[in-house]
């Protein structure tokens, strides 16, 4: 079984996430992880907007959860605010292990639904609301450099692009479509809405994979909950992140 600082080794050697280990713990906040019942969030008009996550740790070993906690809303992860949040300062504030850093993100959504939300919690000043849970293991397979790797999370969201608007697709074999939900500044800083159409040069795609921008002839919906609440996710070589259409129900139509 991995120990906690197994795994922060290993996640240290990546730039996705920053990981580090929080010494004594000396616990201000008390983390109530998981959904809260009338607790929702929806911010419209979210297309190029920024935001962060801080991802508590908790526990250790193959049990081991990440509680990802999102400031989306809260218009408060500027660059300059997140470039000072410490983690280790961070997981000893909460009580935990480790907490990992998404920072320099930016949605590719227009609309964000998160359909059952949780506590707010102030990482050192930035807000985030609590909004998905996640297997650490998975979380650490999924970022630790292993790209276009199909990776699964429990959320109960909504991402919704509008008509007339572009998205950015990743067509895989066996009519899956990978839409991207996410782009970040962590690898490319040149990377914006409109430089998106410059994308597909910079990927290195798996063979038979081929990148795709497409304008939307109508909305399209993509919500887990229809797929039993989990949801297909994956990250390119730029740190990008996409969600799946083609595996289950959760896309409203196949882009």
């Amino acid at each position: 079984m991995r120990t906690a600082t197994n795994l922060l080794h290993k996640v240290m050697a990546t730039a996705m996430v920053t990981l580090l280990s929080a010494g004594p713990a000396m616990a201000q906040t008390q983390l109530k992880p998981g959904p809260i019942e009338g607790v929702s969030l929806h911010v419209p008009n979210q297309r190029g907007h920024a935001w962060c996550e801080a991802i508590p740790i908790v526990g250790e070993g193959a049990t081991a959860t990440a509680e990802v906690y999102n400031s989306t809303g809260f218009e408060n992860c500027t660059a300059d605010r997140s470039a000072h949040l410490d983690p280790k300062k961070l997981a000893a504030e909460l009580n935990v292990g480790l907490v990992a850093l998404n920072l320099k993100r930016f949605w590719a959504a227009d609309e964000i639904f998160f359909y059952q939300a949780g506590e707010t919690i102030s990482f050192q000043g930035v807000k985030a609301i609590w909004v998905a849970s996640m297997n650490a293991e998975k979380l650490k397979a999924g970022l630790m450099g292993n790209f276009f790797t199909d990776t699964l999370i429990k959320r109960d969201t909504n991402w919704l692009y509008k008509k007339g608007k572009p998205v950015y697709l990743l067509r895989a074999p066996e009519n899956k479509v990978w839409v991207m939900q996410v782009y970040g500044h962590n690898v490319d800083p040149t990377l914006s809405m409109e430089t998106m159409d410059q994308l597909g040069s910079k990927l290195k795609l798996p063979e038979g994979w081929k990148f795709e921008t497409k304008i939307l002839d109508k909305d399209l919906a993509i919500e887990p909950r229809k797929a039993g609440g989990v949801a297909h996710i994956l990250r390119d070589n730029l740190t990008n992140t996409y969600q799946a259409c083609g595996y289950d129900d959760a896309c409203g139509f196949l882009p």
